[in-house]
């Protein structure tokens, strides 16, 4: 299919959740995935998540552990590119696919191996599972529950995305270094990884011990204490849900202004809005008051007076709501495919746009062994013999360079996964400073490991030093509100024609065009728009305060992976691409199990969702 990575060849070979996942953004952005499946199927198979994630592939039945049907596999593995599976080192050993028998007999494959807790860890030989790992590495209790003490289910499957994020991005990794050092190499990302790298917002050590958060319960009514920071949920008049993120400057007293509050809150004007403690009567209206406040009016009026006055707000949907609006319509992201069982259903599109390499739609999802017949063909396919460059690397994205202009967290972190690969980052500040400063856990969780300056792009000498720096520069990154970069000088055409090969980076909120692109965009509120606040609470529940992930960490694992494909499309074509990558886009794409049926709802409650 069209896409940047057309020219790859992926098997898959797994019954667990994140490698089916890990092979639809392979697949969704151009990659021939051929899934290989026990005979009759696993159990997921027959789920209607295999609507989403196993879309755009082919599918063959194989019995791995006969010997007839492992040679055939052996035969796909050598006409390929990626090998995904989930496999523990004991398995993997016993049908011949281990570390060493493959770099053996395939030395160009790169090897995924998406495990549960990693060889090299005391947990290597506990069972596999999502919950399991969720239940022992903590983040049940993390979450918490606003419906009783203890523990909570995550229902959403965070960890197995996040895996499956860690796998692509290591293996697209592992694909730019076999161009320089002409071999492949093995992989793995386990769900302790997952964990970890979805962690560093709320559980992140500080070296001066400052935290800006409440740990035990991140949704927890207070744990933001005296920061001056609201975000989370609230019910309104009618009874509906809604969010709200007073981040950027100006935009607590903004948001208490609009509450009614603005009398007793004072503007903090030449700093930092959020490193100003609140104040013993702030933090009561803050922490306590407001709650009965929302319910003075109903969502739609609270969303629009908001929105109005620049604070990020948006709905708490129901799992597939988001689908239906006005501003997922605008973009492309709703697309129809034909379905055996429902007619038509709609779900998210491919997540990650480029201009000179668009994504197709995606194919419906095959039924099991469809491509059988082909097997034969498909086991005597051989790819082109490499041409590397004999470049030897420390680490597997050495010599790469980012220049990122970006602010808060979640551009911040698709760079700091390349700078944790080798890249070299530079991060670039205005005179005042990231605004996420004042919250040094998350801010260092996001920037480590890069190089910093400051300058202020409205000054010519200021700007002729960026575009110095760009110029030398492979990726550029961030996420300035709509013809923002434009008018500071460092918008795509401008960076284009300094450096052609340049891949131009844009993570915005909601996208560079449509009816919500100009609003604002904070993590968690994309998350709780497209669902997953009720999906955390279960069915029958109203939604919960907080689930595990969210859409900074989807953003930048997303970012940093099509950074990646772009990278990889540049190799062969020798010219850079702009790509887009918006917060929405990402959190409809981890949401993607999520689908509407062919009873589309109308017209008319198209823009009472809209609203």
């Amino acid at each position: 299919m069209p896409g940047p990575l057309d020219h790859l060849t992926v098997i898959e070979l797994a019954t667990e959740m994140p490698v089916a996942i890990a092979g639809m953004l392979f697949a969704d952005h151009g990659a021939d995935v051929l899934k290989v499946e026990p005979k009759g199927g696993a159990c997921f198979a027959h789920e209607l998540s295999r609507k989403s994630w196993d879309r755009s592939k082919r599918s063959v039945e194989l019995d791995v552990g006969d010997g007839a049907d492992r040679a055939s596999l052996q035969g796909l593995l050598a006409g390929a590119d990626i090998f995904i599976h989930a496999l523990e080192d004991a398995q993997a050993a016993a049908l011949d696919l281990d570390e060493a028998t493959l770099a053996r007999d395939f030395p160009d494959l790169i090897v995924v191996a998406l495990t549960a807790y990693g060889a090299d860890t005391p947990f290597a030989d506990r069972p596999r599972g999502e919950s399991l790992a969720a239940a022992l590495l903590g983040t049940m209790i993390d979450k918490g529950s606003p419906f009783r003490p203890g523990p909570v289910y995550l229902g959403h499957p965070a960890l197995h995305y996040g895996q499956a994020f860690l796998g692509v991005i290591g293996a697209l990794a592992a694909v730019r270094a076999r161009r320089h050092i002409g071999r492949g190499q093995r992989v793995e990302a386990s769900l302790l990884d997952a964990m970890l790298a979805q962690s560093p917002m709320n559980n992140w050590w500080q070296e001066e011990g400052i935290s800006y958060i409440k740990a035990g319960d991140s949704g927890a009514v207070d744990r933001f204490g005296r920061t001056r920071l609201v975000t989370g949920m609230f019910e309104c008049g009618d009874g509906l849900f809604l969010q709200i993120h007073t981040g950027g400057q100006g935009g607590f007293k903004a948001a208490m202004d609009v509450l009614g509050f603005g009398e007793r809150v004072q503007a903090v004007k030449g700093a930092a809005e959020m490193s100003v403690p609140l104040s013993d009567d702030e933090y009561h209206l803050a922490r306590v008051e407001l709650f009965e406040a929302f319910k003075t009016k109903p969502r739609a009026e609270w969303i629009a007076l908001f929105q109005a006055a620049d604070v990020a707000a948006l709905p708490v949907l129901e799992p597939a709501e988001v689908l239906l609006d006005e501003q997922v319509e605008f973009v492309g992201q709703r697309v129809a495919l034909p379905d055996p069982d429902f007619g038509t259903i709609y779900q998210a599109a491919p997540a990650v746009r480029f201009d000179k390499t668009p994504c197709a739609v995606p194919r419906p999802a095959p039924v099991v062994g469809a491509d059988n017949d082909a097997l034969a063909a498909l086991v005597a396919r051989r790819r082109e013999a490499l041409a590397a460059d004999g470049k030897s690397l420390d680490r597997p994205l050495a010599g790469l360079k980012v220049v990122d202009f970006s602010s808060f967290f979640a551009v911040g972190f698709g760079g700091r996964l390349l700078s944790d690969l080798g890249a070299d980052v530079i991060k670039v500040e205005t005179p005042d400073g990231d605004q996420m400063r004042p919250l040094p856990d998350c801010f260092d969780a996001a920037q480590r490991g890069k190089r910093d300056i400051v300058l202020n792009l409205k000054q010519p000498e200021a700007l002729e030093a960026a575009l110095k720096l760009v110029a030398q520069a492979d990726v550029v990154t961030h996420n300035l509100r709509p013809g923002k970069a434009d008018k500071l000088g460092i918008g795509y055409e401008a960076l284009a024609k300094i450096n052609p090969r340049l891949l131009y980076v844009y993570l915005p909120g909601y996208g560079s065009k449509g009816p919500k692109s100009l609003l604002k965009s904070f993590a968690p509120l994309v998350s709780g728009w497209t669902g997953l606040l009720y999906e955390g609470g279960g069915a029958g529940n109203p939604p919960t305060r907080s689930v595990f992930g969210n859409e900074d960490y989807n953003n930048g694992f997303l970012g940093a992976a099509g950074i990646l494909m772009g990278l990889e499309r540049r190799a062969i074509t020798g010219e850079g691409d702009y790509m887009e990558c918006p917060q929405l886009h990402s959190s409809l794409w981890t949401t993607s199990e999520h689908f509407l049926d062919a009873d589309c709802p109308s017209s008319e409650h198209l823009a009472h969702v809209a609203s």
